[in-house]
């Protein structure tokens, strides 16, 4: 996780508290994790035309998120989820452009992954060519 201290801005949080809590969860790493993964089952479940996902405030699962959004996608290999990859932000933060890069990101890292498993083939060998 990248950028934390750019969250750190006027009217970002009500209190230190607020702050804190995220802080913790950013330090952490073990609910944020949690959050991610529970993210990726999601997708398989149920995703949008972009299979970009958009959850602001209280939307999110983590209540020391709830005073901002994500926006996250998954990467895919062979049509599956693989991973998720995301931007964490103030509620006011750029959406439509944040969900464009999500989904662009999303795409090339599926894309490359597929390349990757083409040229080297599922189990790291030589693959097709």
């Amino acid at each position: 996780m990248d950028g934390a201290t750019s969250l750190v801005g006027p009217g970002n949080f009500e209190d230190m508290e607020e702050f804190r809590s995220l802080m913790k969860v950013v330090e952490d790493k073990k609910d944020l994790t949690e959050f991610l993964e529970a993210e990726v089952g999601d997708f398989e479940i149920q995703q949008g035309p972009s299979g970009v996902k958009v959850k602001i405030g209280e939307e999110n699962r983590l209540p020391e998120l709830k005073h901002l959004s994500i926006v996250t996608s998954t990467y895919r290999l062979h049509g599956r989820p693989a991973g998720v990859l995301g931007v964490l932000g103030t509620k006011n933060m750029q959406y439509s452009r944040m969900i464009s890069l999500v989904d662009f990101i999303g795409s090339l890292v599926s894309r490359s992954l597929e390349k990757w498993e083409d040229e080297e083939g599922p189990d790291g060998r030589e693959g097709k060519r």
